[in-house]
């Protein structure tokens, strides 16, 4: 399944209002994630202490955006090899 499909289907707390074209994911003025189909990579917006750690869990395939950023929480992952229940946790996460 894309991720722009993954993430129509995704389910929080109270669910987002988003579009399935690719680009940042804006919920209350706030993007959570953005989804890159050349890379199928999603950055995923989190905390510093929730990116630690996710990107302990799996360093090879979760990982700081190399910028600004990334110290700030922005973190990528490659979907083709992420436990998609890693990538729906981190979602939540910064949906939250």
């Amino acid at each position: 399944m894309s991720f722009a499909k993954w993430l129509w289907n995704f389910r929080a707390p109270r669910r987002p209002r988003i579009s399935i074209a690719p680009g940042p994911k804006v919920i209350k003025r706030r993007s959570f994630a953005t989804y890159l189909d050349a890379d199928i990579t999603a950055n995923i917006f989190l905390t510093p202490e929730e990116q630690n750690a996710f990107c302990r869990m799996d360093k090879k395939n979760i990982f700081p955006i190399p910028n600004r950023w990334g110290e700030k929480g922005a973190t990528t992952f490659a979907l083709e090899r992420v436990d998609p229940a890693l990538v729906r946790e981190a979602l939540l996460s910064a949906y939250s």
